[in-house]
């Protein structure tokens, strides 16, 4: 067996074992440094050879083992845990067993917590933006901004722009992101042939989306005469993604007890955000404690397979 990166003369031999023992014997001869297996069905398909099943299974701790180190650095948490490269101890069956059980509880424990912290993220900002949205409408009315509004749909009429003098006036509450604020303002404008009466307010405060990314939302509010016309306001909304708020209350005492309430759920949700992040980073603390450790046996028992494959 002669090889550019061989210094030694190497011999070719053949061991013949039970399958049974097969696993154990090549985790033994595995730990000389001088030994290469060979394949001796270099023709047969990966998917009919003996051990393909055991290549799968590990293959499969290996993927839950990444996405748990994966969830561990997306949290900044440090991977602990002294692995000595020199033991080459192989996890007998039983432990292996509880490997695979702890692995595909933790993976099923985490995914859970994303989703449950994803639905609590997108209450959250509901609860947020209907509390700005509460607020800032009582600032528009305050304001005087129905008579407004009416005074210009008036004059409109007058013009002869339109002729709906006759039918109420209508208005829809909702939210948008600054940055587009601009735009929808002149799409609406147009779309509606200069029909509807819009006013905007900034909200303080940096909004957190489900994502993490923190956005710059402003509350808007459209008055407009008819259900047609209402209709093409919403059409436009859905374009640039602004959410509407369709049960905004009508009156300053109804506002101020729903935003007494959605300010209760508001802490509420905080309360258990808070929790849930808190019980996430103990569930991958102690995870990274034993990650590099499962890592090594995960990699070892997957290079024995491996070589199993070649018989």
């Amino acid at each position: 067996m002669g090889s550019l990166t061989r210094s030694e003369e190497m011999r070719f031999c053949q061991l013949i074992v039970e399958k049974e023992a097969a696993f154990n014997c090549v985790a033994e001869i595995g730990k000389d440094p001088y030994v290469q297996f060979k394949d001796l069905n270099p023709d047969v398909n990966p998917f009919q050879r003996t051990f393909v099943r055991d290549i799968r299974r590990f293959d499969e701790m290996e993927r839950k083992l990444r996405f748990l180190e994966s969830q561990v650095a997306k949290d900044n948490i440090i991977i602990g845990g002294r692995v000595d490269d020199g033991d080459y101890k192989v996890m007998g069956q039983a432990e292996l067993n509880q490997l695979e059980g702890t692995l595909t509880d933790l993976e099923k424990d985490v995914k859970n917590m994303n989703e449950s912290d994803a639905q609590l993220k997108r209450n959250f900002l509901d609860l947020k933006e209907w509390d700005a949205v509460l607020d800032k409408t009582d600032e528009f009315f305050q304001g005087g901004i129905d008579d407004q509004a009416t005074e210009e749909l008036n004059m409109q009429d007058e013009e002869g722009l339109v002729r709906t003098d006759k039918i109420p006036v209508g208005y829809l509450v909702g939210v948008i992101r600054t940055e587009r604020l601009s735009a929808f303002e002149r799409v609406l404008w147009r779309a509606c042939h200069h029909t509807a009466y819009l006013r905007s307010s900034h909200i303080d405060e940096e909004l957190i989306e489900e994502n993490g990314d923190r956005v710059n939302k402003s509350v808007f509010i459209v008055f407009h005469r008819g259900d047609r016309m209402r209709g093409i306001i919403e059409k436009v909304c859905d374009g640039f993604k602004a959410r509407l708020f369709r049960n905004c209350p009508t009156t300053f005492k109804e506002r101020q007890s729903a935003r007494s309430d959605v300010r209760a759920r508001i802490h509420d949700v905080q309360t258990v955000i808070n929790q849930t992040k808190e019980h996430r980073f103990r569930v991958l603390q102690a995870a990274a404690n034993n990650l590099n450790q499962w890592l090594k046996q995960a990699r070892r028992l997957f290079n024995i397979i491996f070589q199993l494959l070649k018989t």
